[in-house]
């Protein structure tokens, strides 16, 4: 028995600095459904051995196990198999939370490289043990980082808390349920943010650039991520201090941005107070663009720089931040999404009252303790001030 490499293609990733040709090609498994293999190499030639190995192995085991195409799974339920039940419920919640296209596929990448290829994959949903689970776990542990072996169990995990013991089966008891990952936060990447000078200066930098800095003070003053600030349209705003936050960029199945009219999450789909300064930013534009094909209500508030018909791009946001930072005479490892921190942290601050529960909605996150958890910096310096400020007030009626 042999598998022919069909419509075989070619291309190129980057992989930790690293660009890396890969090999792939669509494959009819024995049970009819379709396979899309792929490896990598330095070259061409090399990522195709490697795909050509990976098929021969593929045959060898069907082989040894006794299998034919003539009779291979004809007589087992696939269907309940976990990974296939992972794939629906997978889809299931994308269409129910309406999750980014890019969520959607990292799960199946995640079932796909670190489920599918292992027994617990082909078992029956009804039939796994909490054995199974605990002895997939310390095979993938030795082949793959400790975060990404987290995020494989999260998506079983999932399944079985939240759909398959929660609805289909609740007399099932969860085998997925207690076991411990020791994921060390990364350091590659930290949060940045402008204390309050720094603030004014990337500010007064956006206005010396013009209408060029008018996105990067939008992101800045209402603390919304880059891809919804792109987005915008201008149905998107009632003409006065609310505007409506729902879309951003997101990647097809070719690696493409294209704009999602699903937000990030559940919660990133909401309505932004907007202060004064960015009400007369978006009058101004709006007042230039008004009566003509670009102020209609479907057109781009901050539309690109050549085709007016498209939405900013991301990297033309990052550019232009750069020069911010340039003219500023700030750091240049600022991230665009930095802003959005600043943006928060500056409310933090300088807020004469409690305005977390709002900042908290505002900034699209699910509740008032996530807020709390990523800006506990900068609540640790507000308590350190309210202790001040209550040595203050006291100071006058205190008996010693």
């Amino acid at each position: 028995m042999a598998i022919k490499l069909e419509h075989t293609e070619y291309g190129f990733v980057k992989d930790k600095g690293q660009w890396k040709c890969y090999c792939t090609t669509n494959v009819t498994q024995l049970n009819g459904k379709p396979w899309r293999p792929s490896s990598y190499g330095k070259t061409k030639k090399a990522a195709r051995e490697k795909l050509e190995a990976k098929l021969k192995k593929k045959v060898l085991e069907l082989e040894q196990a006794g299998q034919t195409e003539a009779g291979t799974l004809k007589d087992i339920d696939v269907s309940n198999t976990l990974v296939e039940q992972l794939k629906i419920y997978a889809v299931k919640k994308q269409q129910d939370k309406h999750l980014k296209l890019g969520s959607i596929k990292d799960k199946k990448d995640l079932i796909r490289n670190m489920i599918e290829p292992y027994d617990i994959g082909k078992k029956q949903v009804n039939e796994i043990q909490r054995s199974d689970i605990s002895k997939w776990i310390a095979t993938i542990r030795k082949k793959n980082s400790e975060n990404r072996c987290k995020k494989a169990y999260n998506v079983i995990t999932d399944f079985y808390t939240n759909h398959y013991c929660a609805t289909e089966n609740i007399n099932y008891p969860n085998p997925a349920y207690g076991f411990k990952f020791s994921v060390a936060k990364s350091k590659a990447d930290p949060m940045r943010i402008f204390d309050d000078d720094e603030t004014a200066l990337y500010l007064k930098a956006c206005e010396e650039m013009g209408e060029r800095g008018d996105i990067l003070q939008f992101i800045l003053y209402t603390y919304c991520r880059e891809g919804e600030a792109d987005t915008l349209t201008w149905s998107d705003w009632n003409k006065s201090n609310l505007i409506h936050i729902y879309k951003t960029w997101s990647k097809d199945d070719n690696d493409k941005y294209f704009v999602d009219n699903k937000p990030k999450t559940e919660d990133s789909d909401r309505f932004i107070h907007l202060p004064v300064q960015v009400i007369g930013l978006l009058n101004s534009r709006y007042m230039e663009v008004e009566g003509t094909a670009l102020g209609k209500p479907d057109s781009w508030i901050f539309p690109a720089v050549k085709d007016k018909t498209k939405p900013l791009s991301e990297s033309t946001t990052y550019n232009r931040h750069k020069e911010a930072l340039r003219r500023a005479g700030l750091k240049s490892n600022m991230r665009v999404h930095d802003l959005r921190h600043s943006g928060i942290s500056f409310n933090i601050r300088n807020s004469q009252v409690d305005c977390l529960s709002a900042l908290s909605k505002q900034a699209g996150h699910s509740s008032r303790a996530i807020t709390e958890s990523i800006y506990e910096h900068v609540l640790d310096s507000q308590h350190k001030k309210l202790a001040e400020i209550s040595s203050q007030i006291y100071e006058n009626i205190c008996p010693w």
